[in-house]
């Protein structure tokens, strides 16, 4: 009787695991696509005149990264061996031929895999697989492309130009000292013409990159927007799978006292513990993510600043460009207008305007190290 009864309960044992290796063959099927080789092909190809199609799915991701190894008939003219992914929405990502290795990233929980082969020959097949997005690679992402949005954002356009004003500060203090120096009106008026053209010219353009510069700006500010908002998505799903894990911890911690069975209280037990783990997980990456997107906020409001700044600087020029070239008209007409030059813009504006958005530069700087050593 014992023995029949351990033979029973190695049937039920071995059905049991033929049931659970099943499911898990299904939910595998749900993630990859294979044909040929990958699909473990007795001839090691795949067939001619092919016409597949397959969801693969994640339930609930919001987002799939899609790996495609393989090799497929290579396109000619018409005639060629394909495969096409379409997102849930079914918008075509791509179409892929000959040696493929290509990895991505696709918004949403499900793709659409179509396959489709000619009757001419065949290559040693593909495989599709999709994964979850895991919290750090998203974290990693956004970072790296915040980081790059910003250096973009702070490069545009200031660099060339605070080397072209560096040399018209040299060249306007080289004229004040010439000017004061020499008694020759002559030279004194040939000499200050020249510079004031001279910088009128370097100011004009400088301050013709403004419309490309504020272009860039708001390019890469609707990036940031973008980008915070992926952020700001992340913390409401974190929110809502504490929440459920809440709710199951506290389900079970109500039922555990009514459990008579040992073993089910066990489980209970260990259901427990798992469940508190994962909240003090969760836990710990809202409080990351949260930090993060107060640091792109703090940033955010700096980088509009910034380019506030920018936008008065080239402004600035602008305008001086044009009282430099009507003094120097003015000094061609009257050679008494010499005197003028002391009503020009004072230097000191200049200089400052400068010295603000380097010190602005400096700030973000600092703050974006504090965002590039950031983990999750």
């Amino acid at each position: 009787m014992i023995q029949i009864l351990n033979r029973m309960k190695w049937v039920v044992f071995l059905f049991s695991l033929v049931i659970a290796m099943g499911a898990a063959c299904d939910e595998e099927s749900f993630r990859s696509f294979a044909v040929g080789q990958y699909a473990h092909s007795e001839t090691g190809t795949y067939a001619n005149n092919l016409r597949l199609s397959k969801i693969l799915t994640i339930p609930d991701a919001d987002e799939l990264e899609v790996t495609i190894i393989g090799s497929l008939e290579q396109c000619v003219k018409r005639y060629c061996d394909y495969l096409t992914i379409y997102d849930s929405n079914k918008k075509k990502i791509g179409r892929y031929s000959g040696v493929i290795n290509e990895k991505f990233t696709v918004v949403g929980s499900s793709i659409n895999v179509i396959l489709k082969s000619d009757g001419r020959k065949t290559k040693e097949g593909v495989l599709v697989s999709i994964s979850e997005r895991l919290p750090a690679n998203l974290f990693n992402e956004i970072k790296s492309q915040l980081l790059a949005t910003t250096e973009s954002i702070l490069n545009k356009g200031t660099e060339e130009a605070y080397v072209k004003i560096a040399q018209t500060l040299r060249l306007f203090e080289t004229l004040q000292s010439k000017i004061t120096e020499t008694t020759d009106i002559a030279q004194k008026l040939n000499e200050a013409t020249v510079a004031l053209m001279g910088i009128a010219q370097t100011y004009r353009e400088i301050a013709a990159m403004s419309q490309d510069i504020m272009a860039t700006h708001q390019t890469q500010f609707e990036l940031w927007r973008q980008l915070k908002d992926k952020t700001f998505h992340n913390i409401g799903k974190l929110k809502k799978k504490k929440q459920t894990y809440l709710s199951k911890l506290k389900e079970i911690e109500t039922q555990l006292p009514n459990i008579a069975n040992s073993l089910e209280k066990q489980k209970a037990g260990f259901s427990i513990k798992g469940y508190k783990n994962i909240l003090q997980s969760l836990d710990a990456q809202h409080k990351i993510w949260h930090k993060f997107y107060g640091q792109q906020e703090n940033i955010d409001g700096k980088l509009h600043s910034h380019s506030q700044k920018v936008g008065l600087f080239l402004h600035y020029l602008k305008i001086n460009s044009q009282i430099y070239e009507e003094s120097a008209n003015m000094l061609l007409l009257n050679k008494s207008a010499i005197s003028t030059l002391d009503d020009l813009p004072n230097l000191s504006e200049l200089q400052k305007l400068i010295a603000d958005i380097e010190t602005s530069e400096k700030d973000i700087r600092q703050w974006l190290e504090t965002v590039r050593t950031s983990e999750l």
